[in-house]
This record gives structure tokens, C-alpha cells and sequence, in this order.
């Protein structure tokens, strides 16, 4: 049966493996850092090999991933992918992800790879 939209019961945007990243998940730019607070920077922005860099800026830059249930998702995202789901940085969020639009090819893509079922219409 076709499932309505709604951000916070999906997440499928969140998994890594959808992104094909290899050692992160989003990718960030200089703003997209800065505007992360110090300890998430310390903790989770990645290079491309996977090491912490502590808020470096330089090119290649990415939000870490982590292991769950639902396989290798977004560090930031809480709670359980198709079922209830946040963003832990929702109001800092990078801009690969301010850009990502519900309900569009990208959005329906990552539900299908999510197995998250058939969008009503």
C-alpha cells in the first residue's frame, strides 16, 4: 500500500549506503563546518580515509557515519530508520542537506534502496 511522505518517520536519506561514501557520509564545505559547534567538529567531521581532523576545513571533509540496526547511517541521525527518526544537527545542518528535497528523484531513490516501500501519489 502507497505510504505518505513524512521526514521524521523515514531517515532514508541518512544512510550512508545510499551515498555510496566510502568514510563519511555528507560532505562538507568550510561553512558547512563553522557552523558546526566544537565538540562535533572534534568528534565527527572526517577525511575521506575516516580520520577525525578536529575541524579541519580543507577539502574532502565529511560528516562521520555510524553502525546501527539499519546499517551505516548519517552520525546525526537519531532514532530508527522507517520508523521515527531526528536530526541531531537540524538546525546547523550542512547544505547538501538543506538542499535535499522531499519527495524528489534523490528522496524517492534512497526510500527505494531503504526498502522504505511505494510513495502515495
Amino acid at each position: 500500500m502507497p505510504v505518505s511522505l513524512d521526514c521524521r518517520t523515514c531517515g532514508a536519506c541518512c544512510i550512508s549506503d545510499f551515498a555510496g561514501a566510502p568514510a563519511g557520509y555528507v560532505a562538507l564545505d568550510a561553512k558547512d563546518i563553522t557552523k558546526l559547534s566544537p565538540r562535533y567538529r572534534r568528534m565527527y567531521v572526517v577525511d575521506n580515509i575516516g580520520r577525525c581532523l578536529d575541524g579541519s576545513t580543507e577539502d574532502g571533509m565529511r560528516l562521520a557515519t555510524k553502525e546501527t540496526k539499519d546499517g551505516t547511517v548519517c552520525v546525526a541521525l537519531r532514532g530508527s530508520v522507517g520508523s521515527r527518526v531526528s536530526c541531531a544537527i537540524y538546525g546547523r545542518r550542512p547544505k547538501d542537506c538543506s538542499m535535499f528535497r522531499v519527495g524528489g528523484l534523490t528522496c524517492l531513490e534512497a526510500r527505494r534502496v531503504a526498502g522504505l516501500g511505494e510513495v502515495a501519489t
